[in-house]
This record gives C-alpha cells, sequence and structure tokens, in this order.
C-alpha cells in the first residue's frame, strides 16, 4: 500500500541517492529499510549503533527526531562517508526528520519546510491526481503549502492540531466520492508541523515508512536535477516569499500554571489586535469553519504571516507559533523577534 504511492519513477537517480538512515532504537527499521529498497534506493547505510529497539535509548537525550540531537550519530555518518540524506524515524515510526547534505553542510528541514516541498514534489510529479485533489494541515502548520497549491489549482484546508482531524477528513471525502457527490474531493497529502505526514488511503495517521520513501523519493528527483532539498525551498521562497516558522513553549506549573495561562489566553482575547498589523482574528473557541470548539486564537497579520496562542491539552505549557512570511530572512528574523518582544511584554512570559 505504501509504495504505491512511490510517485518518482527514475531508477538510476534512485541509485545514485546517498542515503543514511536510522530508527534511533524504534521500530522503524524493518519496514523503511524494506520500502527504500523496493523503491529502487540500494545505496541506504543504517546507523549500527542505533538499529536495535530499546525503550531506554541510550544513545540519545530523546528520539524525537525534531531534534538536531536524536539524529546527530547518523549526521556523522553521513559526513564521514558523504551521503546526500539523513532520515530518522521516531520510536514507533510515525514521524520522521531529514538533514541534508547542501554544499557540504548537513542542514535539518522542518517539518513546515520538509511539508512545502511535499506539496511541490507531489504537484509536479503526480501523474494521476484526481479531481479537486485537497491538501490538509494543521491550524498551527505554515501556510506555504497553502500558497503552492493555490498556484497549481488544488485544494486547501486545515484542521485542528492532531492527525485524527485530518484523518476524519480523508474519510469525509472517501465518502463523496463513493456517494457520487458532485465535485467530490481527492485526498493528497496531509501534513502537520509536528513532522507527521501521510499520502494514500493505507491509514488515517501519519506514516514515517511513506515519509521515509517520499523525502528519498524527492531528494534524489532533485538531485537528479543538480539540486539539494535546500536549493529547492530556496526556489520554493523566491516565489511564494520566505517563511519563518517557529514555536516557543513556556512551562507554568501547578495550579497557579493552569490558572495563570488561562489569565493569559482570557487576556489575549480581551484585546486581541495588540500585534502590530493585525489583519484578522480567529478564536477556536468559538468554532471557525464548522470546526470542533478548541482554545487557540490565532491571529492573522498584513502580508501573510500569523501567531497563535494554543495551551496544551495534557500539560501545563502555552505554546505560541510564530509563522513569518516576509521578502527574505533577515525581514523575517527581525519581525519575528519584534512580535515575541510584544507577545512577552503583553503576557507577562
Amino acid at each position: 500500500a505504501v509504495l504505491r504511492q512511490a510517485t518518482f519513477r527514475d531508477d538510476a537517480a534512485k541509485k545514485d541517492l546517498r542515503i543514511v538512515y536510522t530508527p534511533i532504537h524504534g521500530t522503524g527499521l524493518e519496514p523503511i529499510t524494506q520500502i527504500l529498497e523496493k523503491d529502487g534506493f540500494t545505496n541506504v547505510t543504517v546507523v549500527e549503533e542505533q538499529k536495535i529497539p530499546d525503550g531506554n535509548f541510550p544513545t540519545v537525550k530523546s528520539p524525537n527526531p525534531e531534534e538536531r540531537g536524536a539524529l546527530e550519530m547518523g549526521i556523522s555518518l553521513a559526513e564521514k562517508i558523504g551521503a546526500d540524506l539523513v532520515i530518522g524515524s521516531d520510536p514507533d515510526a510515525d514521524r520522521v526528520g531529514c538533514a541534508v547534505n547542501h554544499n557540504g553542510t548537513l542542514t535539518l528541514l522542518s517539518g513546515n519546510q520538509v511539508g512545502a516541498l511535499l506539496v511541490d514534489f507531489l504537484l509536479k510529479n503526480r501523474t494521476v491526481l484526481g479531481e479537486n485533489p485537497m491538501i490538509i494541515t494543521s491550524i498551527v502548520t505554515s501556510d506555504m503549502g497553502k500558497y503552492i497549491a493555490e498556484k497549481s489549482g488544488c485544494g486547501f484546508e486545515q484542521v485542528l492540531t492532531g492527525f485524527r482531524f485530518i484523518g476524519n477528513k480523508m474519510t469525509a471525502y472517501e465518502k463523496e466520492i463513493t456517494e457520487k457527490k458532485e465535485g467530490a474531493h481527492h485526498f493528497l497529502i496531509g501534513f502537520e508541523e509536528s513532522y507527521g505526514y501521510l499520502c494514500g488511503s493505507h491509514a488515517r495517521d501519519k506514516d514515517a515508512v511513506l515519509g521515509a520513501m517520499l523525502v528519498a523519493e524527492m531528494a534524489a528527483y532533485h538531485k537528479q536535477n543538480g539540486k539539494t532539498l535546500i536549493d529547492a525551498l530556496e526556489d520554493l521562497y523566491s516565489e511564494f516569499g520566505f517563511f519563518l516558522d517557529k514555536v516557543e513553549s513556556f512551562a507554568l506549573q501547578g495550579k497557579e500554571g493552569i490558572a495563570r495561562i488561562g489569565q493569559i489566553m482570557e487576556l489575549l482575547r480581551k484585546e486581541p489586535d495588540f500585534l502590530p498589523g493585525t489583519e484578522k482574528v480567529l478564536d477556536y473557541a468559538k468554532g471557525v469553519d464548522s470546526l470542533p470548539k478548541s482554545n487557540v486564537l490565532k491571529i492573522y497579520l498584513k502580508g501573510g504571516s500569523w501567531v497563535a496562542a494554543r495551551p496544551s491539552g495534557t500539560e501545563p505549557k502555552i505554546k505560541f507559533y510564530y509563522s513569518i512570511r516576509e521578502n527574505d530572512r533577515a525581514s523575517a528574523e527581525k519581525k519575528l523577534e519584534e512580535l515575541k518582544k510584544v507577545i512577552l511584554e503583553k503576557t507577562g512570559l
């Protein structure tokens, strides 16, 4: 089922791509090495020290592929053997991170960046998209994929955080097709900023096995054209604007911390246009676009940037998601620092 989502067919380009893979002591070794081999990637080196499943994760502080430390052994091996790409899957093999060899330096890609690159890759290489192809992301995922989709005439929807909501949309689309509804939607890809990706209908959750295969395919596709994934990302920035996405998390312990988080959200809701350039405010606690109610406040700014405030549902934390869209990196970094300063002053964090 995963192999049916293979998109790039050039076997020579796949054999030419040098991959380092690590399951980070988790469950990904067998399925991911098998899918890469079946898809034609024969130049794959596994990090030996991290092959064996071990719930103590002895070689890393955290087996989270969002963090460079989790991929550090893979990056070191890639530097040693001159690999093009490092892929790492998390313990239960539903999320995947990667690092790209760009001009001799291994550079990590974020979940937002990989998601946008996958949208671009699939829209350029899928021969059959179905009528009304759709891309689904969470409300705290970068909008770069949206702009890429819209230029290609592809539909775009956002759902609440949690891949089950993407799964719900997939099921709704399939029902439209089964019932032969006019204008039925066809699911192309769903992804979240937290390194989760899915194509196809074999699952209703993010899948690192599929994610690893597609990341390898698009790396091979771009290498064949003389580019790395970093080059491909820069091409997208040139076309759609530079996107800078950051998350800041604040832990506030105990009952007092939980009460403080509630006070912060109440404060932001009372004066939601406090950020310079505020254009639109979405309060998901009141319900937005028929989505279930959720304690999230999202503030859109002129030019396509936005900031979202979201308390954790499981621990006393509040997260601020920043998605900055500017003409270049320097402008985006400057704007990010300005917005972070305003947020901290407003909330007292």
